[in-house]
């Protein structure tokens, strides 16, 4: 079922992680351990970097390629949130425990 939610969700413009909360909240099940949703994460991460591979080997010409170098610096940009995020790690997982905290942000996400 865990799966199942992931791979509706994954691409939608809100978090996953989110889903994994408000799935067993609605439906009044345990929400998956830490092993499973990293499990789920990595199934997603290998899908993902399937898809892009073309455009992950060409990364490695970021030196000659403007193209590349665009790529990765958006890559850097893009990180950045998560990277900040792990300062304040311990916050993040109080607000994931939460479902009107998780819903709240769900829809702030899709809002933007």
């Amino acid at each position: 079922m865990w799966g199942l939610v992931q791979g509706i969700t994954e691409f939608l413009p809100v978090s996953s992680d989110g889903h994994l909360v408000l799935v067993p909240a609605f439906l009044g099940i345990e929400p998956p351990d830490l092993a499973t949703s990293a499990f789920l994460h990595l199934g997603t991460l290998v899908a993902v970097l399937m898809y892009f591979r073309v455009e992950l080997a060409g990364l490695v010409r970021f030196r000659s390629d403007p193209q590349a170098r665009n790529l990765l610096k958006l890559m850097i940009i893009g990180t950045l949130p998560a990277a900040a995020a792990l300062l304040v790690v311990d916050e993040v997982k109080r607000l994931q425990e939460s479902v009107t905290a998780t819903a709240a942000f769900l829809i702030i996400t899709g809002a933007v």
